[in-house]
């Protein structure tokens, strides 16, 4: 008579080897998922700042530009001035101070920033001129860096066409073109 086997309840070594093997695949596939999507969250993260870099310093220049006082009479000279370093104009001051500020942008860092400066309110036309002399200087020093650019210009609508801007106050409407400098997330101009 055959004799009856008994079989323990336990793993074979095999299949315990079987089993760590199947175990070690799945995290190593886990691992390199996880790690792709750590680094899609980073790429993601760095070009959500850089677009919204770019969005804040659009609506900066529209809130600047909104906020504009164009002179006319005795005070031509503060209206409006247009160098290839930069732009600067007189806004109103934001509330709730009163009177009005002197607003530069312009290129700093060896013409490699886009930066802003805003002056302290004023409401004294001699303090205004001496806050417009001095906001070319003042915006190398002090300004707020903001975008790496290559290149800047500002147009003027006039005569139903984009003209280059000049020393007079902006026609209807005014345009800056920055360029992102090589490498940046956006390509070409932002309008």
């Amino acid at each position: 008579m055959p004799r009856p086997t008994h079989r323990s309840a336990g793993l074979t070594l095999v299949e315990l080897l079987v089993a760590l093997v199947i175990v070690a695949l799945l995290a190593a596939l886990g691992w390199r998922a996880t790690d792709a999507m750590v680094q899609t969250l980073e790429v993601t993260g760095r070009h959500h700042r850089a677009l919204q870099a770019w969005q804040t310093v659009v609506a900066q220049w529209r809130i600047d530009l909104d906020a504009a006082i164009w002179h006319q009479g005795e005070t031509d000279a503060l209206s409006w001035r247009v160098t290839p370093e930069g732009v600067q104009w007189i806004r109103r001051a934001a509330a709730p101070a009163a009177g009005w500020q002197v607003v530069a942008w312009g290129l700093t860092d060896g013409g490699q920033r886009w930066s802003r400066w805003l002056s302290p309110p004023f409401i004294h036309l001699e303090e205004g001129r001496r806050l417009w002399e001095a906001a070319p200087s003042r915006l190398r020093e002090e300004g707020v860096r903001t975008l790496s650019i290559a290149q800047w210009h500002v147009a003027h609508w006039r005569d139903g066409s984009w003209l280059p801007a000049a020393g007079e106050a902006p026609g209807e409407a005014v345009q800056l073109v920055l360029r992102p400098a090589a490498g940046d997330l956006l390509q070409g101009d932002v309008v």
